[in-house]
């Protein structure tokens, strides 16, 4: 469940222990400014919460190569004003849609309340966090009275600051707020998450790098590290996180974990020039997340696209691409499984089918091998759904749940035959075997 809403979200990252070591200050920020109304249960921050706000913009400039162009307005937020804000932040109508997209794949329960889940995760992880559309950033009130304290609890809150001021010079300079708001994929927002929440834990990683005598080019030099480091065993997640389906679960900590590997390997291969210009035209399928080297060397991201569907009473309500990232968490794979499957996977996309009140969907899943179309075709079947029909077809793996066998079979016969044309500006309406 991807709902749009959730890229400008913060999702608290653990840090070690640390004292900050001051930094050079090449030029002097610009105050954040004070609120002109700040939110329910919220106040102004106060001259010494914003002189640390100050301190922490100097770190952030410096780190991440950009200059604050305008004021970053500060409130202090308690928990239930932060709660309330997810909440509407959530949009209804997206979260429905996916919903019922993951619904139609049989990916999710049908008593599951996303909504309430959403809440509960975000609720327990959030500290702070940067709104895209006011300028606003929200530290919590119980974190903003140790902010200034010289414990590692408190330092570990200041790099969650550091984090949330990046999301600040990503919206004055590639408008976040507008990139947020973009219709997607599953996996083009994934993705998409990826490179704005990578791009801060990088900077955030650097700050806590150099509290521990290294730099955030000693971060950047060894990349591999960040995946050990942002890697949490379930015991130190929430119980909210640790407990909520892997399909939420694990895209959340792709984007900060596998984000900020690539973030670091853009930057090393050709620095923030590149990082800014990715931030711009950001990867489109989370399989070029994993690959940084395609993304540096301009491949194009793999496509395919169905024919519309029309048989019988069923007719097309929606489509989605599911992506390598989730089908593997949805597989529950092993990490060379996953490894394998998001290296060979070459595209997919599903279409929502609806009979009235009726659901059903029809997938189509290509891979490089022959081999890994047969593990994948096989992890589908092992899902245990009867009314769940998978055809393995060389590198192609049908899927459909909710339809006749017949239907099935006619379905896949008319993709078979049809010649999709490649619509102008359109990257996902290639040709279901065009590649």
């Amino acid at each position: 469940m991807n709902p749009r809403a959730l890229g400008a979200l913060l999702f608290l990252l653990g840090c070690g222990p640390a004292v900050i070591q001051p930094g050079p200050e090449p030029h002097p920020p610009t105050m954040p400014a004070l609120p002109v109304a700040p939110p329910p249960d919220g106040r102004r921050a106060t001259p010494s919460e914003l002189a640390l706000v100050k301190r922490l913009m100097t770190e952030t400039e410096r780190l991440r190569g950009l200059t604050f162009r305008h004021p970053v307005d500060v409130t202090i937020e308690g928990k239930a004003t932060m709660r309330a804000y997810v909440d509407r932040t959530i949009d209804s109508e997206i979260l429905e849609r996916a919903r019922v997209r993951y619904l139609s794949l049989g990916a999710i329960p049908a008593e599951l309340d996303v909504r309430k889940l959403l809440v509960e995760v975000m609720e327990d992880e959030l500290v702070g966090y940067y709104d895209p559309k006011e300028k606003r950033l929200a530290v919590r009130s119980d974190i903003a009275r140790a902010l200034d304290d010289d414990g590692p609890r408190s330092f570990a809150w200041r790099a969650t600051v550091v984090h949330e001021l990046v999301h600040a010079l990503q919206d004055q300079y590639f408008d976040l707020a507008t990139k947020i708001e973009q219709v997607r994929t599953t996996d083009a927002d994934d993705a998409f998450g990826a490179m704005v929440e990578g791009d801060a834990t990088l900077v955030m990683l650097g700050y806590t790098a150099e509290a521990n005598g290294e730099s955030l080019r000693s971060v950047v030099e060894q990349p591999d590290r960040i995946l050990a480091a942002l890697t949490r065993p379930a015991d130190q997640l929430t119980r909210a996180l640790r407990e909520a389906p892997p399909l939420l679960r694990e895209p959340l900590l792709f984007r900060y974990r596998e984000g900020a590997h690539f973030c670091a390997r853009v930057l090393r291969a050709q620095g923030w020039a590149r990082v800014d210009a990715a931030q711009r035209n950001p990867p489109t399928s989370t399989r070029m997340i994993r690959h940084p080297g395609e993304f540096l060397r301009g491949e194009r991201d793999f496509a395919v696209a169905l024919p519309a569907f029309a048989h019988g009473p069923w007719e097309q309500r929606d489509e989605d691409v599911l992506g390598a990232l989730e089908l593997t968490v949805w597989l529950e794979l092993d990490a060379a499984q996953a490894a394998r499957v998001i290296e060979d996977w070459r595209g997919d996309r599903y279409q929502i089918l609806a009979d009235g009140d009726r659901l059903a969907s029809f997938w189509l899943i290509e891979l490089a091998s022959k081999a890994t179309a047969r593990a994948v075709a096989n992890g589908l079947s092992r899902l245990g759904d009867a009314t769940r029909r998978v055809q393995l077809d060389e590198r192609r793996v049908w899927v459909a749940r909710g339809l006749a066998p017949d239907v099935f079979g006619g379905a896949i016969d008319h993709v078979r035959h049809a010649h999709t044309p490649r619509a102008a500006g359109d990257p996902l309406a290639t040709s279901a075997g065009e590649h």
